[in-house]
């Protein structure tokens, strides 16, 4: 890919006004091409599979591999993935557990992952466990369900109210009907130990600081694809970022004005 980038045999995506290109990124055994929408590209695309499968000796999954559009025909998305022999594909889609391509303030988006954390929750008989079970049980659900999430996106307000309620729920009585009562304010509850509350992750704050480290990254790495990306988009000027408000407009992405 490189070869054919570098041969401008393939034309990948460019980002903002700096010299950033962009044409693929692997992560474990999966690969994502970026690139224009041309019948040349595709092509390069379906030489250098080809080429990998007579190197290596392995077999492209075209099963499981999609053809994905931005602001592109219906028609042409369809002739070109039937010459890669692989599937239509439409955004937002899930990758490594993530929604991408979706607009992640809306409740839609996170509904499933409201789901199975209540499933998750409710399979467990919360009176069967002492209060000190119930918090374990609490922070690690959180744990194996929400932190990855919540280090990509900042979850919208009903989210995490959702969340709440469900965890807030399942603490003071379990599964069960009728209402709860809540015997101390969630908001102590969400207190350290040391300073006379359960020690339950509040999960704004814990959302906020997950996605602050973004910003760290921005700022003590010196160089790398990530960071090229974000300076080539929104700029830096002073040694400082760009806000994502220019002449009192929104030019950054959503994510970007969350961060």
């Amino acid at each position: 890919m490189l070869f054919a980038v570098d041969k401008n045999l393939y034309k990948g995506v460019r980002i903002g006004n700096e010299d950033v290109m962009l044409s693929y990124l692997q992560f474990a055994d999966d690969t994502i091409f970026f690139g224009e929408a041309s019948k040349e590209n595709i092509q390069v695309i379906k030489c250098i599979l080809r080429t990998f499968e007579l190197a290596s000796g392995l077999k492209i999954n075209y099963g499981k591999s999609q053809l994905m559009g931005i602001e592109v025909e219906e028609d042409w998305k369809k002739k070109m993935a039937y010459t890669l022999h692989c599937k239509e594909g439409e955004l937002p889609v899930k990758y490594l557990g993530i929604q991408i391509g979706g607009n992640h303030r809306k409740l839609a988006m996170w509904q499933p992952l409201v789901n199975s954390f209540k499933k998750k929750l409710a399979s467990w008989k919360g009176w069967d466990l002492s209060m000190g079970g119930r918090i374990t049980l609490i922070n690690s659900v959180l744990s194996s369900l929400l932190v990855f999430q919540m280090s990509a996106y900042l979850l919208p307000k009903g989210i995490l109210y959702s969340l709440d309620k469900i965890r807030r729920n399942f603490l003071w009585g379990g599964e069960g009907e009728g209402k709860k009562i809540n015997w101390v304010s969630w908001e102590r509850v969400c207190i350290s130990k040391e300073e006379g509350g359960l020690g339950v992750k509040d999960l704004k704050k814990f959302n906020v600081a997950l996605m602050g480290k973004w910003l760290s990254r921005l700022a003590n790495m010196e160089e790398g694809l990530w960071k090229s990306v974000i300076v080539g988009k929104y700029g830096v000027e002073g040694g400082h970022w760009l806000d994502w408000v220019r002449d009192g407009r929104n030019i950054g992405s959503i994510w970007w004005r969350d961060v």
